[in-house]
């Protein structure tokens, strides 16, 4: 059985905000206001725990070109050259990371 908690109670904190890079506008706008319309008033409560994170400066959400976005080579099928694209990306993002 497993249990389940509030992210929030976690013990560790991030020494600064962790990025996280969105290509739909829609979500960065939602992200950073409070305000609920006619359009968001059917969202439940648990989806605005990322609008409190931003508040809190525990993330930071930022607009990138979904040409750039590497994570589509995990979530929907590319061409192969865009595929490649991504891949060879990744690869190199990764080695940087261990040599740092």
């Amino acid at each position: 059985m497993c249990e389940r908690r509030d992210p929030t109670e976690l013990t560790l904190t991030p020494k600064e905000p962790v990025s996280v890079h969105k290509d739909n506008t829609g979500v960065i706008a939602l992200s950073k206001r409070d305000v609920i319309s006619k359009r968001t008033k059917h969202m439940e409560i648990r989806h605005c725990f990322l609008n409190d994170c931003v508040k809190r400066g525990i993330i930071n959400i930022t607009c990138m070109s979904t040409d750039e976005n590497t994570a589509d080579l995990f979530t929907k099928p590319l061409p192969k050259s865009k595929f490649e694209y991504h891949a060879n990306r990744a690869v190199k993002e990764r080695k940087e990371r261990q040599t740092k």
